[in-house]
């Protein structure tokens, strides 16, 4: 049975088309290149249709150990969260289109961390935005959707989310194909149902042609497959719920807003720290919260922000709190940090830099603690 869409055109006549095969993976692997929004961020997420930035084509991945192989990923993106996104290219008359296409997408996604660190990402971005003649920032602007005013602080927290996801393991692996075969999508819905933080998808890019009196029209219809409702949500509860280690404070994100007011002044949890003030006119200044692996600890300091507190502020403030019922094991502490700034900080043990089994408790504790460092500032 014959695959057809139908196209009406301007004069009202009906034009069938036809869904055509792509003659070689290279017409494909171009398409993808030159129109990234093929690859469908709308359906990939919704709520957050997905924005995609290509990075490399035909990018290199080597493993060097007892065996060495050495492979070209036909794509390399980033998403606007700095989400790399691993995306192999193959037609159904490509016998490698089921099992043999999963293994080597494995392989890329195993050895990825290895021989594509952040700094070598950026570089192979900023050669390829100079080989097109455009200004880096300019382009990864454009990609987060940013402004003169939020510009420059954006972009430094974009390359450390790359760094972070890497680290992380939070990747997306996309097979995408003129036609996704059954046996691939089975593979494909297992291995995004099981494999977190990394995501699994296959996209079927169809194409339809319609050719008459020596003129052709195309159409490229898109469609995601693999995002099953279990899968959807597991990932999402593991990427704003309660992440182990390096993402650890996105919970807090919207607690700290939500529960007291506050506002994000600069958002930079996916390294361990957010610096957070008050949102009202009547703002006394700011605090950074943050993690201390090397000890242990969940940390939150108040320091003034850019204006900064006076010793004299800074011990009224300690006073203050110092009388405050704080949780057990929580202390208090006061000093000069190494930019010359006095602060005041609160310590709450127990932080386990790849272990989430703690954070309940660390959490309700900083909530314990916020509430007393609001009443010490505006005392």
């Amino acid at each position: 049975m014959s695959d057809r869409i139908y196209l009406v055109s301007e004069d009202d006549k009906l034009r069938p088309m036809e869904a055509t095969p792509y003659a070689r993976e290279d017409v494909l692997q171009r398409l993808l290149e030159q129109y990234p929004d093929l690859l469908a961020g709308e359906q990939v997420d919704p709520e957050n249709p997905r924005r995609w930035l290509l990075i490399k084509r035909e990018a290199g991945i080597t493993h060097d150990g007892d065996e060495s192989f050495r492979w070209r990923l036909d794509h390399l993106f980033l998403d606007q969260d700095g989400v790399p996104t691993l995306v192999e290219t193959k037609i159904a008359t490509n016998p490698e289109l089921r099992r043999q296409v999963v293994g080597q997408m494995l392989d890329y996604a195993a050895n990825l961390v290895e021989y594509w660190s952040p700094e070598r990402i950026q570089q192979e971005f900023e050669a390829r935005c100079e080989e097109a003649g455009r200004p880096p920032d300019e382009v990864l602007s454009s990609h987060l959707g940013l402004n003169e005013l939020n510009g420059a602080d954006a972009l430094e927290g974009f390359w450390t989310d790359v760094k972070t996801n890497l680290e992380a393991g939070r990747l997306r692996l996309v097979f995408a194909a003129d036609r996704i075969p059954s046996s691939l999508l089975r593979i494909v819905e297992f291995l995004n149902g099981q494999m977190d933080p990394c995501e699994v998808i296959a996209v079927e890019l169809r194409q339809y042609l319609h050719e008459a009196d020596g003129a052709s029209i195309r159409t490229l219809v898109p469609r995601v497959y693999g995002l099953t409702a279990t899968a959807k949500f597991k990932k999402k509860v593991s990427r704003v719920v309660e992440d182990p280690g390096i993402y650890i404070l996105e919970p807090l994100v919207s607690e700290m807003v939500d529960r007291y007011g506050l506002q994000i002044r600069r958002r930079m949890h996916r390294k361990g720290w957010l610096r957070i003030a008050e949102s009202d006119a009547d703002s006394r200044g700011e605090w950074l919260l943050y993690q201390n692996k090397k000890i242990g600890t969940l940390n939150i300091s108040f320091d003034g922000g850019s204006g900064g507190i006076t010793e004299e502020r800074r011990d009224q403030i300690y006073a203050v709190m110092a009388e405050q019922s704080l949780p057990e094991g929580v202390t208090v502490e006061q000093g000069i940090d190494a930019t010359g700034q006095p602060f005041v900080r609160a310590v709450i043990p127990g932080f386990v830099y790849d272990d989430d089994s703690n954070w309940g408790v660390l959490r309700s504790k900083l909530h314990a603690v916020m509430p007393a460092f609001l009443a010490a500032v505006h005392s």
